[in-house]
């Protein structure tokens, strides 16, 4: 009897936290396996089709939508999840007669209707978890999933760690970095973000860490990725006598990681898969209002490792300032203190979670 081709149908979306990744093994599954039918099933949020479509990938919308507490949001949850459910099946179905099909559970609001719809068909689940704390979409898909493994270390679960799962494309070289951003390749680079949205503490921690400590940065050049935030980081940079690229967005990170030899900003789990993978030491600040303090729990292989400092995230600059400013300075000052966290990498492991993934899912 001849063996049917694999579709894999990717489910996962609302943020770029949940595609970037996806990508990453889609990529991997192709480069092994180039029979296969690739789709993503992602929400309608307009974030998704942009990604999805820049990436050159097949996808379809679905009705999914997160659970709040309000009345009309549980409202639009229960109908989202019934009309997404009904959409999964019959996506599941059209593809069933010429194709054996694995469901990639990705996370977030939009995974567990597909994965839920592919259970009741007999199709596998195979669950990818991004984050060192599961969120609740996580733990539930986990309960029924075929196979259960993670990016990074999950302490209260004996999941299957891949390690850091990146796109290729987010792998540069320092030439490539230094040529896209105008920069001196005698100089070193400090990478500043709060992820694709930007993170205003951060912005406003950096003009006070400008105008506190401007003799640390003596020997930097500043690649800052703002986000929407309107503060003058230009100016501040330009004032100080300090060469920076900034701008609310970065097209391609991967040359931003591979000409940084130092980033501050938040410990999303794609942050820190890139930072890992490209070896790139780093001052860390979570996101403060996270009640399960999930982007600490990121950080902490690379922190345990020495490859990188973890601050507290007080949203006022002044406390900021007086918290981490010296510890700060001191690592852009002291080349054997940032030798030392670059030093950290050695001991962390494979990086190659894209690569495990697609041939945990090419082997199912």
């Amino acid at each position: 009897m001849t063996k049917k081709p694999r579709a894999y149908l990717f489910v996962g979306g609302g943020t770029g936290g949940h595609l970037y990744p996806a990508i990453a093994i889609a990529e991997q599954i192709r480069a092994r396996q180039p029979d296969s039918l690739i789709r993503f099933v992602c929400s309608n949020r307009p974030i998704d089709a942009k990604i999805l479509t820049d990436a050159g990938e097949d996808f379809v919308a679905i009705d999914a939508c997160p659970m709040g507490r309000s009345f009309g949001a549980i409202t639009r949850f229960i109908k989202g999840w019934r009309s997404s459910y009904k959409q999964s099946r019959a996506l599941i179905y059209e593809l069933l007669p010429t194709r054996d099909v694995i469901v990639v559970a990705m996370g977030g609001f939009v995974a567990p209707a597909p994965a839920w719809a592919a259970k009741r068909m007999r199709v596998p689940v195979v669950l990818v978890n991004l984050d060192a704390v599961p969120g609740k979409a996580n733990l539930l898909i986990a309960r029924f999933a075929n196979r259960v493994c993670t990016a990074l270390p999950v302490s209260t679960k004996r999941w299957q760690v891949l390690g850091p799962i990146v796109r290729e494309s987010a792998k540069g070289t320092r030439e490539q970095g230094i040529k896209a951003f105008g920069l001196d390749d005698a100089k070193q680079a400090l990478l500043v973000t709060g992820g694709s949205q930007g993170a205003q503490s951060i912005n406003e921690f950096m003009c006070a860490m400008v105008g506190s400590f401007p003799q640390a940065f003596d020997g930097w050049q500043i690649i800052h990725q703002t986000g929407e935030d309107e503060s003058n980081l230009a100016s501040v940079y330009e004032c100080a006598g300090i060469t920076a690229w900034v701008n609310p967005y970065i097209e391609h990170m991967g040359d931003a990681w591979g000409c940084a030899d130092l980033t501050i900003g938040r410990c999303g789990a794609g942050t820190v898969s890139e930072a890992w993978a490209s070896r790139v030491p780093a001052a860390f600040f979570p996101y403060p209002f996270h009640k399960d303090q999930h982007q600490k729990h990121n950080a902490m292989p690379m922190v345990n490792a020495g490859a990188a400092v973890l601050f507290e995230d007080f949203v006022d600059p002044a406390q900021n300032i007086n918290a981490h400013g010296q510890q700060l300075a001191a690592i852009l000052s002291s080349p054997d203190q940032l030798a030392s966290m670059l030093g950290g990498f050695d001991a962390m492991g494979s990086t190659d979670g894209a690569g495990a993934a697609a041939r945990l899912l090419v082997g199912f």
